[in-house]
Protein backbone atom coordinates (compact mmCIF):
# COMPACT_ATOMS: atom_id res chain seq x y z
CA UNK A 1 0.00 0.00 0.00
CA UNK A 2 1.34 3.43 -0.91
CA UNK A 3 1.86 6.06 1.75
CA UNK A 4 -0.85 8.69 1.77
CA UNK A 5 0.17 12.26 1.02
CA UNK A 6 -1.89 14.28 3.47
CA UNK A 7 -2.27 18.03 3.92
CA UNK A 8 -3.56 19.23 7.29
CA UNK A 9 -4.24 22.93 7.81
CA UNK A 10 -4.15 24.22 11.38
CA UNK A 11 -2.02 21.20 12.18
CA UNK A 12 0.06 22.55 15.06
CA UNK A 13 -2.62 22.63 17.74
CA UNK A 14 -5.92 21.14 18.84
CA UNK A 15 -7.83 18.89 16.46
CA UNK A 16 -5.34 19.54 13.65
CA UNK A 17 -2.41 18.31 15.73
CA UNK A 18 -4.40 15.23 16.79
CA UNK A 19 -5.01 14.47 13.10
CA UNK A 20 -1.32 14.94 12.30
CA UNK A 21 -0.28 12.53 15.05
CA UNK A 22 -2.83 9.95 13.92
CA UNK A 23 -1.81 10.08 10.27
CA UNK A 24 1.92 9.97 11.08
CA UNK A 25 1.91 7.28 13.77
CA UNK A 26 -1.01 5.04 12.77
CA UNK A 27 -1.15 5.43 8.98
CA UNK A 28 2.54 6.25 8.33
CA UNK A 29 1.46 8.98 5.93
CA UNK A 30 3.52 11.78 4.44
CA UNK A 31 1.98 14.73 6.30
CA UNK A 32 2.27 18.34 5.23
CA UNK A 33 1.28 20.73 8.02
CA UNK A 34 0.11 24.24 7.19
CA UNK A 35 -0.24 26.72 10.01
CA UNK A 36 0.57 30.32 10.72
CA UNK A 37 4.27 31.22 10.70
CA UNK A 38 3.89 32.37 14.33
CA UNK A 39 2.59 28.94 15.46
CA UNK A 40 4.93 26.82 17.57
CA UNK A 41 6.51 24.22 15.32
CA UNK A 42 8.22 22.40 18.21
CA UNK A 43 5.41 19.81 18.35
CA UNK A 44 5.81 18.51 14.78
CA UNK A 45 5.80 14.71 14.96
CA UNK A 46 7.83 12.32 12.86
CA UNK A 47 8.81 13.21 9.35
CA UNK A 48 6.07 15.79 8.83
CA UNK A 49 6.76 18.79 6.66
CA UNK A 50 5.80 22.16 8.12
CA UNK A 51 4.95 24.92 5.64
CA UNK A 52 4.23 28.27 7.31
CA UNK A 53 0.96 29.32 5.68
CA UNK A 54 -1.71 31.94 6.11
CA UNK A 55 -4.80 30.19 4.71
CA UNK A 56 -6.41 33.59 4.08
CA UNK A 57 -3.63 34.35 1.56
CA UNK A 58 -4.33 33.01 -1.93
CA UNK A 59 -0.60 33.23 -2.73
CA UNK A 60 0.37 31.20 0.36
CA UNK A 61 -2.16 28.49 -0.51
CA UNK A 62 -1.00 28.38 -4.13
CA UNK A 63 2.61 28.01 -2.95
CA UNK A 64 1.63 25.07 -0.71
CA UNK A 65 -0.02 23.21 -3.58
CA UNK A 66 2.91 24.00 -5.90
CA UNK A 67 5.29 22.53 -3.30
CA UNK A 68 3.14 19.40 -2.91
CA UNK A 69 3.06 18.94 -6.68
CA UNK A 70 6.86 19.28 -6.90
CA UNK A 71 7.71 17.11 -3.85
CA UNK A 72 5.02 14.42 -4.08
CA UNK A 73 3.26 14.74 -7.44
CA UNK A 74 -0.20 14.38 -5.93
CA UNK A 75 -2.35 14.83 -2.83
CA UNK A 76 -4.50 12.04 -1.38
CA UNK A 77 -6.10 13.65 1.67
CA UNK A 78 -6.92 17.23 2.72
CA UNK A 79 -8.06 17.93 6.28
CA UNK A 80 -8.95 21.54 7.00
CA UNK A 81 -8.64 22.39 10.70
CA UNK A 82 -7.53 26.01 10.23
CA UNK A 83 -9.94 28.65 11.37
CA UNK A 84 -10.11 32.37 10.87
CA UNK A 85 -11.69 35.07 12.98
CA UNK A 86 -13.43 37.89 11.20
CA UNK A 87 -13.28 41.23 12.92
CA UNK A 88 -16.43 42.51 11.25
CA UNK A 89 -20.03 41.42 10.97
CA UNK A 90 -20.78 38.85 8.28
CA UNK A 91 -24.24 40.22 7.68
CA UNK A 92 -25.33 43.81 7.85
CA UNK A 93 -28.98 44.42 8.83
Amino acid sequence: MKELVTLITGGLSGLGLACVRRFVHKLHAHVIICDLPSASSSSIPGSSLFLPTDVTSELDVKNVFDRIRIDFGHLDVLINCAGIILSQLIFEH
